[in-house]
């Protein structure tokens, strides 16, 4: 959500041309990249060793919602194939 607001603001500004905006992103920062383009908020992104294994990992370690703070009832979306 924090990156789909930055993505409107520079939308919003007059200086900033909302139809070519890029994102690069590595790490955990390459799979919210990834997640923000599954959105259709940029037109293009360069991911760096992306963590798509987090969700993953998450539910590897919280099989049961009951089993942790969060909810795990939202489906993540997978932006890569595979």
């Amino acid at each position: 959500e924090d990156l789909l607001a930055v993505l409107a603001h520079l939308r919003a500004d007059a200086r900033v041309d909302g139809e070519r905006l890029f994102l690069c992103g590595a790490s955990q920062g390459g799979m919210v990249s990834a997640l923000a383009a599954c959105a259709g908020a940029v037109r293009g992104m360069v991911l760096l060793y992306p963590a798509f294994c987090i969700p993953d990992d998450w539910r590897r370690a919280f099989p049961r919602e009951r089993n942790c703070s969060g909810s795990l009832t939202t489906p993540v979306p997978r932006p890569w194939k595979g």
